[in-house]
C-alpha cells in the first residue's frame, strides 16, 4: 500500500515517527507528503528523506509557476500538433 499525506491537513497531527518506522519496515510501501513549503522544517524530514520510498511533493497552490509553465507547454504542444495535422492534410490534398 502507498499513501499521500497532506502535512497541513486541518490540524490533524501526523505521527512522523510511526510513519518513518512503517516505511522503514516496509509496512507501508511508499508515502508522499504534500507540503506547502518544501523548505519548512518537518519532524523527521531528514530521516524520511533518507528513505527511498518517501517523497515530498510541493502543494499545487504554492507551485503556481510550474502550473503556468505546464499549461503554456500544453497549449504550445496542441498548437504544434494541430499545425502538423494541417500540414499533413495539405500534402495529401496536393497528391
Amino acid at each position: 500500500d502507498a499513501i499521500l499525506l497532506d502535512s497541513y491537513s486541518n490540524g490533524h497531527a501526523i505521527n512522523y515517527s510511526d510513519l518513518y518506522n512503517a516505511l522503514r519496515e516496509k509496512r507501508i510501501c511508499a508515502a508522499g507528503l504534500d507540503v506547502r513549503d518544501v523548505n519548512r522544517t518537518h519532524p523527521f524530514k531528514t530521516n524520511l528523506s533518507a528513505l527511498n520510498n518517501c517523497y515530498y511533493f510541493p502543494f499545487k497552490e504554492c507551485n503556481h509557476t510550474w502550473d503556468m509553465r505546464s499549461a503554456a507547454s500544453e497549449s504550445v504542444a496542441r498548437a504544434v500538433v494541430s499545425a502538423l495535422r494541417l500540414g499533413r492534410n495539405s500534402e495529401q490534398e496536393e497528391r
